[in-house]
């Protein structure tokens, strides 16, 4: 939140709060179920960051291009497994 207020990127504070949380700089996390909270904890944080970074005006204008790359995507995909089965 800091980071937000003072208008650094969302970067710097994961940075940031990577190297207070990691195993080298007095780790928090004992325990492999702490080190997994920590981490789902983590990407929610990113992806609400991230979220707060994205426009609507920037997502519609490339909503075509992404729509048509994730159909032409999933065609190629399903074409790659079925040749694969038939052997």
């Amino acid at each position: 939140m800091l980071h937000a207020r003072e208008r650094l990127h969302a970067a710097s504070g994961r940075d940031g709060s990577q190297q207070c949380a990691d195993g080298m700089g007095g780790c928090c996390a004992q325990e492999l179920v702490q080190v997994e909270s920590l981490a789902q904890v983590g990407v929610q944080l990113l992806l609400f960051t991230l979220g707060l970074e994205f426009s609507l005006s920037k997502l519609r204008a490339v909503r075509s291009v992404a729509l048509l790359g994730g159909h032409l995507y999933s065609f190629w995909a399903r074409i790659a497994v079925h040749s694969n089965m038939a052997y």
